[in-house]
């Protein structure tokens, strides 16, 4: 049975967060446009330069898209609503999308457009009729109203709803601006993001689950039941109610910790950057966490990104003595044995979990880069590099934690599958250096066992581990030991491997990032046809696709207790990754 642990969640949800990014300096922008939208909307999106937006985005996109964002948007808008020029619409001045909702409604869109002529709006699109006195008109579709749009000074502020009956209060206080402005509710790190040149988005988590959450209830209790039919169909294995206690917990902690969400996508002819900054409650979990840490712990990674390699899967770098990483690192584990848990377990996962712990105190710095290639033996490959104050203890703490492991721990996954880790010892050395190795083996059923398909997936994967000095170190390969001594050699003789796209890595991203990660899309997408394969019960080729380039994340708390969350998107992988994924669909076909 699951129990989940509220703070273990959270620290789930925070590492699933972590997918956003860094925004460039750009020219800033007034906040006209914000002094338009609610203060409490459920979301908003503005862009500022229009025109310019499109026009560098369809230079980045150049050979990706199959025809030009910019042309495709104005034919749209000619066919909706007519032509911007001859509207009277500032294509270079800002506009904001918002939704303002009351209690088990669908709410009230608003678009606020920069116009240079009101009039010529009024006149020129078919929608919009009896222009009054006041500035106000009438959003006619069949002859019925759905909103107004109103005259704001250079900006038209568009207000409708589905069901504008039961709206047309809350829609008459979003045209009056009765609601309060957006740009009062900001911080000065916010505001200042907000007007720079792209797009600048925003999501208030609490709105939203004052407004939605009863939706949100009534979602999971229909996929509950669909669950609960599909397992009692297909005879499976699967904790239903384990799952489901899953993303009833993972609700809960999104609402009851996370107050806002923003952040800016800026766009270069030769990247694509964006800055995510998740704001907590005040007095939640996450806003401990991130305001206990004291000003000025942030630090930039050093010669351990030396071990990155760009051609894996990923790449991943942590301080985890870092205050928010070692509160992050110790919740996430409660979480993860809280979901491997099963009925007689118990003293094993508090095993488990004590080893776990233990290994986490004694690491600092880390650097791990691995790969996954479904199509190979061993289907994963790791090479990982660890500061420590203890390395001889630490290899102890893996010791423990293997042998509290057993196959049980899966359960909730189903019977189908479960996984099998030994602890091997000491197999070897190098000069005064103690070699150990542990292995770990997918188990499918006995009727599966013949299927060519999962071969490679079937084999015990060989791990070796090591510690010296102030490191440990272990790795994964087809000869464990032999990569491992190489390794080691080169850590001894201060020697680190040749990565010149480290330099890029740390040039694309800004902020004072504690955490650092990149991912090989081209690998992802590699990764997706090799699986898509053994669904079918093939066995797909090996590829040897090297690249130049990798999506790259980093991750920093700022100032004033928000996470920063950094990241960059090079040009020349998004052409990478659209290589790849051609060859993917030609291989299915």
């Amino acid at each position: 049975m699951f129990r989940g642990k509220r703070f273990g969640i959270v620290a789930f949800l925070m590492v699933g967060l972590i997918l956003g990014g860094s925004a460039v300096q750009s020219k800033d922008l007034d906040n006209e446009v914000l002094k338009l939208v609610p203060a409490n909307c459920n979301f908003c999106l503005k862009i500022n330069g229009l025109d310019g937006f499109l026009t560098v985005l369809d230079s980045y996109l150049a050979d990706v898209s199959p025809m030009p964002v910019k042309q495709g948007f104005y034919d749209s808008m000619k066919f909706i609503i007519g032509d911007f020029e001859s509207l009277g619409i500032d294509a270079n001045g800002q506009f904001a999308i918002f939704q303002v909702a009351t209690p088990g409604t669908a709410g009230v869109f608003g678009i606020a457009i920069a116009v240079k002529d009101y009039d010529k709006l009024i006149e020129g699109a078919p929608m919009l009729a009896d222009k009054g006195d006041k500035g106000i008109s009438k959003i006619l579709i069949d002859d019925e109203t759905f909103g107004h749009c109103y005259k704001a000074g250079n900006y038209a502020l568009i207000a409708f709803s589905p069901n504008y009956e039961k709206m047309a209060e809350l829609e008459a206080k979003v045209g009056q601006r009765k609601l309060g402005m957006m740009a009062k509710k900001l911080d000065k790190v916010e505001l200042a993001n907000s007007a720079k040149e792209g797009i600048w988005y925003y999501a208030n988590i609490q709105e939203a689950g004052k407004n939605y959450r009863a939706f949100v209830d009534m979602g999971l209790d229909q996929m509950e039941k669909e669950i609960a039919k599909a397992q009692a169909q297909s005879n499976a294995g699967f904790d239903s109610e384990a799952i489901m206690d899953m993303y009833r917990s993972g609700a809960n902690a999104i609402f009851e910790n996370i107050d806002h969400i923003s952040g800016n996508i800026t766009i270069a002819a030769d990247s694509m950057k964006e800055n995510m900054l998740i704001t907590a409650v005040n007095g939640s979990d996450i806003y401990n966490a991130l305001t206990a840490v004291p000003a000025g712990t942030n630090k930039a990674p050093g010669q351990m990104l030396s071990y990155f390699n760009k051609n894996n899967m990923i790449n991943f770098y942590s301080d985890y003595q870092h205050p928010l990483a070692k509160n992050l690192m110790k919740c996430y584990y409660e979480f993860f044995m809280d979901i491997m848990a099963t009925e007689g377990n118990e003293k094993q996962m508090e095993k488990l979990k004590n080893a776990t712990q233990g290994y986490y105190d004694l690491t600092g710095e880390t650097a791990v880069s691995f790969d996954i290639n479904l199509s190979k033996q061993p289907i994963m490959k790791m090479v990982a590099v660890s500061k420590s104050t203890d390395s001889k203890k630490v290899i102890e703490y893996f010791k423990q934690s293997i042998e509290a492991w057993n196959p049980e721990m899966m359960a909730i996954f189903g019977d189908q599958l479960s996984f099998e880790m030994k602890w091997h010892g000491k197999t070897g050395s190098l000069d005064d250096i103690d070699i150990y190795k542990y292995s770990m083996q997918y188990k499918f059923p006995e009727e599966m066992n013949n299927n060519p398909a999962l071969e490679n997936m079937q084999e015990p994967m060989e791990i070796a581990l090591a510690g010296f000095d102030d490191y440990y170190v272990y790795t994964m390969d087809k000869n464990s030991e032999r990569a491992l001594k190489r390794l080691v050699g080169k850590i001894k003789k201060g020697k680190s491997f040749n990565n010149p796209f480290i330099k890029e890595i740390l040039d694309g991203l800004e902020g004072n990032n504690f955490a650092l990660m990149t991912v090989n899309l081209v690998r992802v997408v590699e990764y997706a046809g090799d699986a898509a394969m053994l669904g079918m019960g093939k066995q797909s080729e090996p590829t040897n696709n090297k690249v130049k380039s990798a999506l790259a994340v980093g991750i920093e708390v700022s100032q004033n207790g928000q996470l920063g969350i950094n990241t960059t998107l090079p040009r020349q992988h998004l052409l990478e990754t659209k290589e790849a994924i051609e060859k993917f669909i030609q291989s299915m076909q």
